[in-house]
């Protein structure tokens, strides 16, 4: 994963990975969310909070079921998760709701 870090930076970035979780908290990472992070599929939890991360946040199936609170503290992002709403999306022949206020999963 190459994202650059601030101009003489020497910090180490520490990132909690697992089957489940991706955390890059706190990391002073800047610049937009990079694109490949939208081909994430089996995260249940992306957390960027406290960084200084612009741009418009990317949406897809796996991206709109984040909560608004795993990208605060950035106050360059924007976009549709930023708002509290509700989201379908599909997944072979089901569809799955989730209410991104409650954190509520319904499948279809």
């Amino acid at each position: 994963m190459a994202w650059p870090l601030p101009a003489g930076a020497k910090r180490r970035i520490f990132v909690r990975f697992g089957p489940e979780s991706l955390d890059l908290s706190n990391n002073d990472l800047s610049g937009e969310i990079p694109f490949q992070f939208v081909k994430l599929h089996s995260p249940s939890v992306f957390r960027v909070v406290y960084n200084n991360l612009s741009g418009i946040i990317p949406y897809n199936d796996q991206f709109c079921t984040f909560n608004k609170s795993s990208f605060e503290g950035n106050p360059g992002l924007s976009g549709e998760l930023l708002i509290e709403k509700k989201c379908w999306s599909m997944h072979g022949t089901s569809q799955t709701y989730h209410d991104s206020s409650s954190g509520d999963h319904k499948d279809t």
